[in-house]
């Protein structure tokens, strides 16, 4: 009998440690295949920078406009006051309220009033001649007249020419006064101004040319030689215009020789430099 009940305990306890086991054991697997795996709590995305708002982008500036040359026109004024005499003044007028044009205007201003004063000797002149027996007539008055050109308007140079004639019943006298200026302050401008070298060597320069293109006048003069007197000039006081690229000397009549030479033109094959 005891040895029966120990038997029993032992089953028991066989069973209770199968049981166990058994409970420790994974599920079975369904029979249409492999089990889900459980749901994995996933973390939440993480939130997204949206993008800053940016200022637009300024407007581009527009580009400044190119330099025009100064626009201009001629003002002739009479002085004849109808007696028998050619005679009156011109003068390029440049239009616009710039300084340059204010500055060009008032020196061409100033040789104009100058001019004018003068006109009261020349008519007194005329109005003393008309009734002598070789003085002027309606027919053949006397000239007293200036012509001006505008020979370069360009955004950077203004070169101007003011032509003259005189004749008062004796030798004709003729040549030009000539006026240059930087465009874009009004500011005269020299030959020094628009080519290299020194003085002398732009001087040098001239008597070359002078040779080369008037040798028929190498030994005119009375007192000294065309080239001495261009030699003896001083760098400011050459009538010069700047016309198709090309700076031109001007010498009027009984200016380096004897009036009977006439008036020449020297053109200068210096390339011009820009004016700063």
């Amino acid at each position: 009998m005891k040895l029966k009940k120990i038997s029993l305990f032992l089953i028991l306890s066989i069973c209770l440690a199968l049981a166990a086991g058994c409970a420790q054991q994974p599920p079975a697997p369904d029979a249409g295949g492999d089990a889900a795996p459980a749901p994995q709590n996933e973390p939440a995305p993480a939130p997204q920078n949206e993008p800053a708002q940016s200022e637009p982008a300024p407007a581009p500036e527009p580009p400044a406009p190119e330099p025009q040359p100064m626009t201009y026109h001629i003002e002739r004024t009479e002085l004849g006051e109808g007696l028998p005499v050619e005679m009156y003044f011109e003068i390029p007028v440049f239009e616009g309220d710039s300084a340059a044009a204010r500055a060009i205007n008032a020196e061409l201003g100033a040789v104009q009033e100058a001019c004018i004063n003068d006109a009261a000797d020349v008519l007194e002149i005329v109005e003393e001649a008309k009734d002598g027996e070789y003085g002027p007539t309606e027919e053949n008055p006397y000239i007293d007249t200036t012509i001006a050109l505008v020979e370069t308007c360009t955004e950077e140079l203004v070169s101007v020419t003011i032509a003259y004639e005189w004749y008062m019943g004796g030798v004709l006298d003729y040549g030009l006064n000539a006026y240059n200026y930087n465009a874009r302050t009004g500011e005269r401008v020299y030959l020094t101004d628009l080519l290299d070298g020194s003085e002398e060597e732009i001087k040098e320069s001239i008597v070359t040319a002078f040779l080369e293109q008037h040798p028929e006048a190498a030994d005119a003069g009375v007192m000294e030689t065309p080239m001495d007197a261009i030699r003896a000039k001083d760098i400011r006081d050459f009538n010069f215009y700047v016309q198709d690229g090309i700076a031109y000397v001007a010498f009027s009549k009984y200016e380096i020789t004897y009036g009977a030479a006439g008036a020449f033109d020297v053109a200068l094959t210096d390339d011009l430099r820009p004016l700063g």
